[in-house]
């Protein structure tokens, strides 16, 4: 987890033919440090929170839906760059669902809210029956 700014997370994203490459994404993040940052340190722990993680856009193949999280996230990507997507809408809790709903029935044709609920119903369950294991 961390927070980026839209050029540094644009480059390692940029030749990613949108697939999750982590070991590409890897390479241009060495590259960017090494054009932009290599004599500056651009590092901190804190000891009070200021972030925190979301599991709505995860991706994760771990149950048995349809719903096709790369173009989801790609979407969601796209729209962040373009100022059309407040990623703080709930902050700091999870975006809601009537904000997902409202973002996939305006910006996306083939990406339906219900298969999405399905998945992040799932999603969730795996963890909760996991804690009661």
């Amino acid at each position: 987890m961390g927070i980026y700014n839209k050029n540094y997370l644009t480059f390692i994203w940029k030749d990613s033919f949108q697939r999750v490459l982590e070991s590409l994404q890897l390479r241009n993040a060495v590259t960017w440090y090494i054009k932009n940052l290599k004599k500056e340190k651009k590092y901190a722990i804190i000891n009070n929170p200021i972030m925190t993680t979301t599991f709505i856009c995860s991706v994760s193949f771990n149950n048995s839906t349809d719903f096709d999280l790369i173009k989801f996230n790609h979407l969601m990507n796209d729209l962040w760059i373009d100022n059309k997507f407040d990623s703080l809408e709930n902050f700091p809790n999870e975006l809601t669902d009537s904000y997902i709903e409202k973002t996939l029935n305006e910006h996306s044709t083939d990406l339906k809210f219900n298969d999405w609920r399905l998945w992040k119903n799932k999603f969730i369950n795996s963890f909760e029956s996991f804690n009661q294991k």
